[in-house]
C-alpha cells in the first residue's frame, strides 16, 4: 500500500511551494496594474 502511495504522492508535495518566495509589496502590484491599464488603453478591461 505504501509503495503505491509513494508513486503518486512524493514527499516534496508536502513541502511549502511558496516558502522560497518573497512577499510582493502593494506598491509593485499597483504599479503593475496602472502600467497594464495604460498599455491596453482600456481602463479595467484586459480581456476583450
Amino acid at each position: 500500500m505504501s509503495n503505491e502511495l509513494e508513486s503518486y504522492f512524493k514527499p516534496s508535495m508536502l513541502e511549502d511551494p511558496w516558502a522560497g518566495l518573497e512577499p510582493v509589496s502593494v506598491v509593485d502590484i499597483s504599479q503593475q496594474y496602472s502600467n497594464t491599464q495604460t498599455f491596453t488603453g482600456k481602463k479595467g478591461r484586459y480581456f476583450s
